[in-house]
């Protein structure tokens, strides 16, 4: 009889790359935004796009890889943490309430802690209550050396700076110098000229009492009202300034109001303009004005209200502030605090804690691969999206352990490594999983010698010569057994295949014929 012969065949599938648009910078809650929602975070910092802090009321929080996680880093009883700020990634400052303001729960009279292992441990600066200062409402930071803050909401009017890292400090009474009762926040263009915001000299707690701005040009060691407001029982409350020439200022009205008040200069502080929204405007049936902050000199946000509804508690402007729309999403009470890193990246504090930044996005796709065993291959996804990303790559639907960067090398690949492939990519604010990559692993097969059956039939045994895996039933479905008896017109033999033990076994049932010749495709 003459021989038979079998003969393996292999072919290479092409990948198509999908892209995906890049997104633009939008709002979003962090998803792990730590504390009580029913409690306002009073101020966020962040001194890179990784290394940040909170404060929220006898709490102190931070993160270290952008927001994805938060830690508890101090919990103090009696303390109302107001602001917070670090010069360095290591150094920082906490400013207090203080006792008799508005949380009638604080009872600490220190005002300032400061920290020099960012943040993970916290100590009293001495000095400031023991000198008249109640509290601490902002810290600014204007670079590692010139930290100023300010306090308190309700008075009295304290201004303090530090020229040396916050090693030192010297302090301003503004209400000794009759120019305030009431700081809530400063900021400086440079070391020597700079504003607060806040109350005029009258009492909170015997009004009418007005809002303030004033200007220092020496460092603030002598101040100069500015801007006194018609509106009665009011003060300004947070400062942006997305150019040293254009500044915004919030106006909190503590009486009844049916507009929204916020100043802008346009003059680097000289001279301000007062600007309205009415509520109808937003659809909004009252607003409480806190938090404001613009990304450029014509992109901005506003909060602070409680008693709207989301939609209408959270507005954004792109014309200077000119018009506004609502903007607000679950949850974006409370909004006190709005600060940006970049263009692309900002941070808000309020009932949570909120980031503007660009969600992950995948610009490519991991590409299915179909390959010949021993070789090497490398998956890779293309992503767009604020930092820190991370990645996780999943086989068959389970986490692969290790795989935690944007490309995944496969070495010396047998057909144990054959499977789907995707990865999860993550930041502060959201998930996404790829499209799967089929890795398809094809394997030089070691053939066993035929045997002749009773009756004429073949049987002949084969399995993956490099010994890597036993073959399965799924690997039946890749094999395709062809028959000729020409060599040159090949017709598919069906049924033809069974397993035994991880090996294939070829079995061919027909003997009319004298000579034929087998070969097995793999797909």
């Amino acid at each position: 009889m003459s021989p038979r012969y079998l003969f393996l065949l292999f072919g290479i599938m092409l990948s198509v790359v999908n892209a995906t648009k890049a997104q633009t910078p939008s709002w979003s809650q962090f998803l792990n935004s730590p504390g009580p929602s029913s409690i306002r975070h009073d101020d966020i910092y962040f001194t890179d796009p990784t290394n940040g802090w909170a404060s929220q009321n006898n709490w102190i929080y931070r993160t270290t890889n952008g927001g994805m996680s938060w830690t508890t880093n101090l919990t103090s009883g009696g303390t109302h943490f107001r602001s917070i700020a670090f010069a360095t990634p290591q150094v920082g400052f906490a400013g207090n309430l203080g006792q008799g303001s508005y949380d009638g729960g604080t009872t600490d009279t220190n005002v300032l802690y400061r920290s020099y292992d960012g943040g993970i441990t916290w100590a009293n600066v001495p000095g400031f209550a023991e000198a008249g200062m109640k509290g601490l409402c902002s810290i600014f930071v204007l670079d590692s050396q010139h930290i100023y803050g300010g306090g308190r909401v309700r008075g009295p009017a304290f201004f303090i700076k530090s020229t040396d890292g916050g090693t030192n400090w010297t302090m301003v009474n503004l209400t000794a110098q009759n120019v305030m009762n009431g700081i809530m926040d400063v900021y400086f263009k440079d070391p020597t000229n700079g504003w607060a915001v806040g109350m005029d000299t009258h009492s909170f707690s015997s009004p009418p009492y007005y809002g303030r701005i004033a200007r220092t040009t020496d460092g603030g060691a002598t101040w100069t009202p500015v801007v006194t407001t018609t509106i009665a029982n009011c003060y300004f409350w947070k400062m942006s300034w997305p150019a040293t020439n254009i500044g915004y200022v919030a106006l909190q009205q503590n009486g009844s109001s049916s507009t929204i008040v916020f100043y802008k200069t346009t003059d680097g502080g000289n001279n301000w303009v007062s600007n309205g929204i009415p509520l109808s405007s937003v659809g909004a049936a009252s607003f409480y004005l806190q938090g404001l902050g613009f990304v450029n000199t014509n992109e901005g946000w506003m909060g602070g209200s409680s008693v709207a509804p989301y939609s209408t508690s959270f507005l954004h402007t792109t014309d200077g502030g000119a018009t506004w729309q609502a903007a607000g999403y679950s949850n974006t009470f409370f909004i006190n605090r709005i600060r940006f890193l970049s263009p692309t990246l900002g941070f808000a504090s309020g009932g949570n804690l909120h980031i503007y930044s660009i969600p992950p996005a995948i610009t490519n796709q991991p590409q299915s691969q179909t390959v010949l065993g021993g070789t090497n291959i490398t998956l890779s996804v293309g992503t767009v999206g604020t930092s820190p990303l991370k990645y996780q790559w999943l086989k068959n639907g389970t986490n692969n352990p290790g795989a935690t960067t944007a490309t995944l090398a496969l070495n010396n690949l047998t057909r144990v490594d054959a499977g789907t492939y995707s990865v999860v990519i993550t930041n502060a604010v959201a998930g996404l999983q790829s499209s799967n990559a089929v890795v398809h692993v094809l394997v030089p097969e070691r053939l066993g010698e035929p045997v002749l059956l009773p009756g004429g039939e073949v049987s002949l045994q084969f399995a993956d010569a490099d010994g890597g895996a036993l073959l399965t039933t799924n690997d039946l479905a890749t094999f395709e057994v062809q028959v000729s008896t020409n060599l040159v017109q090949w017709s598919v033999i069906t049924n033809a295949l069974t397993l035994t033990n991880g090996t294939v076994v070829l079995r061919d049932i027909i003997t009319s014929v004298p000579s034929r010749y087998y070969r097995v495709l793999e797909h």
